[in-house]
């Protein structure tokens, strides 16, 4: 084979590997635009404007997927007090509650589309659980274990970047919750909740006394 020759091929191999390269970027990125839709979950959480979906496609790609039916526990029984398994709301709706000393489930929190959810106790503290959560209607959610999420993210400075942006929504979002137990009493509660989300409200089927309506919440 001649030096041209040899230069002609390896010039054409160079570009396929190219033109793969850039078709399966191609894919990969229209595939993650599919799986959610992040210009929403920028205006949620109010992320940086230089953040792009091509920069969260490696957090897609390492966690996993998995759907669940209505009533299922989120994470296994068994696995409460080790599972480091950080949640993203795909489709559905989640709730979280508590066991007081009575026996009685105490919600709370209600968790839907485009929703974090981990429980801070096992993540952070490496303390035992002490919220379950549970589907209300079939949900799908991608999830994603603490520690390699933290590792990816430590590792681009675009995602670094807005870790604390979402941190905050998260913390803020949890302060109010605490402040409406400690102001609001339970009615107040159920009505502040169908007021500021009516349509999620709507898809909690509520039992028909007020009273167990604002037990749920």
């Amino acid at each position: 084979m001649t030096n041209q020759s040899l230069f002609t091929r390896l010039n054409e191999d160079f570009f396929d590997k190219l033109d793969f390269s850039r078709t399966t970027m191609f894919i990969l990125h229209k595939a993650a635009s599919k799986m959610i839709d992040f210009e929403k979950i920028k205006m949620i959480y109010k992320l940086g404007k230089k953040l792009k979906l091509d920069d969260v496609q490696v957090l897609i790609k390492s966690a996993k997927t998995k759907s669940y039916a209505a009533g299922e526990p989120l994470i296994p029984i068994r696995e409460r007090n080790t599972s480091r398994k950080v949640f993203f709301v795909r489709k559905g709706l989640v709730r979280a509650y508590r066991i007081n000393s009575k026996g009685d489930q105490v919600t709370t929190g209600i968790l839907w589309e485009n929703k974090i959810i981990a429980d801070s106790n096992v993540t952070l503290f490496d303390e035992p659980s002490e919220l379950y959560f549970e589907t209300i209607e079939p949900t799908n959610v991608f999830y994603i274990d603490y520690d390699i999420l933290q590792d990816i993210i430590s590792n681009n400075p675009k995602l670094e970047a807005n870790r604390k942006i979402v941190l905050h929504k998260i913390l803020k979002e949890a302060f109010k919750r605490i402040e409406s137990f400690i102001l609001l009493n339970p009615e107040e509660r159920y009505l502040d909740f169908l007021k500021e989300q009516p349509n999620i409200a709507n898809r909690v089927s509520f039992p028909p006394c007020l009273g167990q309506k604002t037990s749920y919440l």
